[in-house]
């Protein structure tokens, strides 16, 4: 191995430490902004009409109240998961909710922990984007600065520390574009393994449709330069995938006006909903916002 190559390859392991550093550091500690806090709310297996309802009859007036809401319910199981993701959040499909919720199973519901799920699917990129790389360009100077890159790169590290499904959309799209490469070279079993991963991509995320099309694309345009029309044969995969995936309905109309609902409050903060004495109210005093909603009827 040359010596620049050696040097590289050494610039390469130390970002990814530098970069699992970054991932994993004061993950407990960030505001809590409103999808994270929706997040949480599809792990309870609560839906934000429940909350309005027990605001509504009195049953809410301390911060304290609301905690149960942003917290792992026994109570509740998986099947209410899916149940409010279908109902209040139609265009995020629940795989990552379903995810999250065993990890806090086993792991327990603080913020750091459900945070941390996106930090290890995060750290999982690091590996794949070195493969991919070898896939495209053969070169593990590529691979290398690829990887320093995707290690290092702040919208990375700033999706890591959240509890949002964008790591692990970022982690499935990098299997898809693997195995569709993989696919190409060594042929039919490869392609099956592409329809897995690409049936995964669009449980997490629908815009994973994108990422189908401009593969197909990718293998139209390779098939067609180098007169392999056989190559075409498995396009049928993408195909079927977009004709399969259901459109996903526009979420709920939310207006400006409504009853107080505070998302994810500090335990210290205690807040009487009724109350419009709000004037001292500092962006300190909560984890989260202050949001006034109503659903559209």
């Amino acid at each position: 191995m040359a010596r620049f190559d050696k040097w590289l390859f050494l610039l390469a392991i130390l970002a990814t430490l530098a970069g699992g550093f970054f991932r994993t550091y004061n993950l407990d500690s960030k505001i809590c902004w409103l999808d994270e806090s929706y997040t949480l709310l599809r792990i309870s297996g609560f839906t934000v009409e429940e909350i309005l309802t027990e605001a509504q009859n009195g049953h809410i007036s301390r911060v304290g109240d609301l905690l149960k809401f942003q917290q792992l319910n026994m109570d509740k199981d998986a099947s209410h998961t899916i149940y409010t993701s279908a109902v209040e959040d139609p265009h995020i499909p629940p795989l990552y909710y379903l995810l999250e919720r065993s990890w806090c199973s086993f792991f327990g519901d603080s913020v750091a922990v459900v945070r941390g799920l996106s930090a290890v699917f995060s750290l999982l990129c690091l590996p794949l984007v070195w493969l991919a790389a070898i896939e495209l360009f053969g070169s593990n100077r590529v691979a290398a600065v690829a990887t320093i890159l995707m290690a290092l790169s702040p919208i990375q590290v700033l999706y890591a520390q959240e509890a949002r499904p964008y790591s692990l959309w970022c982690l499935a799209i990098l299997a898809m574009s693997i195995c569709c490469l993989k696919a190409m070279k060594l042929g039919k079993q490869w392609w099956l393994i592409y329809a897995l991963t690409c049936g995964i991509a669009l449980w997490i995320h629908p815009l994973s449709i994108f990422v189908l099309i401009a593969h197909a694309l990718y293998v139209s345009i390779l098939a067609l330069k180098d007169n392999r029309y056989e190559n075409l044969q498995p396009l049928a995969i993408p195909i079927t995938l977009l004709s399969v995936q259901p459109l996903e309905k526009l979420p709920p109309q939310i207006k400006d006006t409504g009853d107080i609902f505070l998302l994810n409050p500090t335990p210290k903060l205690l807040l009487d909903l009724k109350s419009e004495n709000l004037g001292n109210l500092t962006p300190q005093d909560t984890f989260g916002h202050l949001w006034k909603i109503e659903p559209t009827k």
